[in-house]
């Protein structure tokens, strides 16, 4: 079967019905392997800080790595950071404990949601785009069924073999949206689980910055 030929020989609801599958198609690949690269660079960046943060290496010090180069940090480079800078601010301008420790709470949720929203980027256009397929798919070919009863009336010798083109044309938009719908469905399975996990480490790290943050504080005062 050549979906070309079919592609050519369809109506102008099933060209676009094509065309449209053809898109979503083109879509998800993209986003997959767009998310792919994406998931794989962030991991690799919190692999790396915590190989520095859990070492014995002087937190202050490795704030002043991180300022070097604070417009490229992501994960949890970006939560430190941007927590223990707020701390600093906070620190110098003679706040209570209590005060810098919410602040500076406070700060590292929002970016660790921040950073959750950039995980998430374009997995939900997975699901829509695996949801949305089959119906279109089912569409263009109950329309083609559609069709071929409305002109069953022209074949003067009907037999299978004279409308065996137009079901196949009919069934055709449907293989094509199964064609999308099944790598778009386990991509976003796939990439949801892992987005999931690294979002729960964000919340577990911000919480472990506070609790080191807090007990710089009480050396402080201490």
């Amino acid at each position: 079967m050549n979906i070309f030929d079919l592609f050519l020989k369809s109506d102008f609801l099933l060209k676009f019905i094509f065309s449209f599958l053809l898109f979503f198609s083109i879509l998800s690949w993209v986003i997959i392997f767009y998310k792919i690269f994406t998931l794989r660079y962030i991991q690799k960046e919190i692999e790396n800080f915590e190989n520095n943060f859990y070492s014995d290496k002087n937190i202050n010090f490795l704030y002043e790595e991180q300022e070097h180069k604070q417009n490229t940090l992501v994960g949890y480079a970006r939560i430190f950071y941007l927590g223990f800078k707020e701390y600093m601010e906070l620190k110098h301008l003679k706040n209570t404990p209590e005060s810098i420790l919410d602040r500076t709470k406070h700060i590292m949720n929002v970016v660790v949601n921040r950073e959750i929203e950039v995980l998430e980027t374009h997995i939900s256009t997975l699901g829509s785009i695996s949801a949305i397929s089959p119906y279109i798919g089912l569409l263009g070919t109950v329309w083609g069924i559609m069709n071929i009863f409305y002109k069953i009336n022209d074949y003067t010798n009907f037999t299978i073999q004279s409308i065996a083109p137009d079901i196949s044309d009919a069934l055709s938009t449907t293989a094509m949206s199964l064609f999308v719908a099944i790598p778009a469905l386990i991509s976003f399975n796939k990439f949801s689980v892992k987005s999931n996990v690294i979002a729960q480490n964000y919340l577990n790290f911000s919480e472990e910055c506070a609790a080191i943050l807090y007990r710089k504080i009480i050396s402080k005062k201490d």
